[in-house]
């Protein structure tokens, strides 16, 4: 009896309606196979969502996370810059929180030489030169300017005037820059050079806003203001 059961089979495997009738009691088996599984307790679950389609939370990845704004300064002290180059990349709205101890999305305020993006705030060059920040003790907020100075190699000696110094308003601000400005010729070069450059002698205390004194940093020579 097996043996024509055996025959039959062989003989009508190319049949379409046989090889149909007999993938449905396969399919039916495997069915009741999965029904027994669930039955003991063992569940087979499959992947139905698409993972793809949602944004991925915050990780180490930057696998599926938006752009950076990577706002901050872009120049360093005594970098040399062109006109036009991007200083320091801020956003327009940015709140200060007294509680917070670092510097990230705080402001920095434009100085002498410096240009402001109306819609980014961002600050950036208006002149060749090189970049020296300095901090209001008044206002408690940090300024960058751009000294104009030619390309020159920077030397060693000359990095005390691009050190970040305090100043008390924008016109002790403005005094500063100038004075730490490269000895250039004024208006034409018939004249001699003015405004030498003296090294400022070091302090013990330190100049912060509750300091008693004005800035000490200044040396007794004439002063030539910008716009004078």
């Amino acid at each position: 009896m097996i043996g024509v059961f055996n025959k039959i089979i062989l003989s009508n495997r190319k049949n379409p309606l046989f090889s149909s009738i007999v993938g449905r009691v396969n399919l039916e088996s495997s069915v009741n196979v999965v029904e027994s599984l669930k039955f003991n307790g063992i569940q087979s679950r499959f992947k139905t969502v698409k993972v793809s389609a949602y944004r991925r939370p915050s990780r180490g990845s930057p696998t599926g996370q938006s752009k950076k704004a990577n706002i901050g300064m872009k120049r360093l002290s005594a970098e040399y810059v062109r006109p036009g180059e991007l200083l320091v990349k801020q956003r327009k709205f940015i709140a200060h929180n007294p509680n917070v101890t670092r510097n990230r999305h705080f402001k920095i305020y434009p100085g002498e030489n410096v240009g402001v993006s109306t819609k980014t705030t961002s600050l950036f060059s208006l002149v060749s030169g090189r970049v020296k920040y300095t901090h209001d003790i008044t206002r408690n907020v940090k300024l960058v300017n751009v000294l104009p100075e030619p390309p020159d190699e920077l030397l060693r000696d000359d990095l005390w005037r691009y050190r970040t110094e305090h100043v008390t308003s924008v016109q002790d601000n403005t005094s500063l820059i100038w004075r730490r400005v490269k000895s250039s010729y004024a208006f034409t070069d018939k004249y001699a050079l003015v405004n030498p450059p003296l090294k400022p002698y070091p302090r013990a205390k330190f100049l912060s806003k509750y300091d008693q004194w004005e800035n000490p940093c200044y040396p007794n020579i004439f002063r030539n203001f910008k716009y004078k």
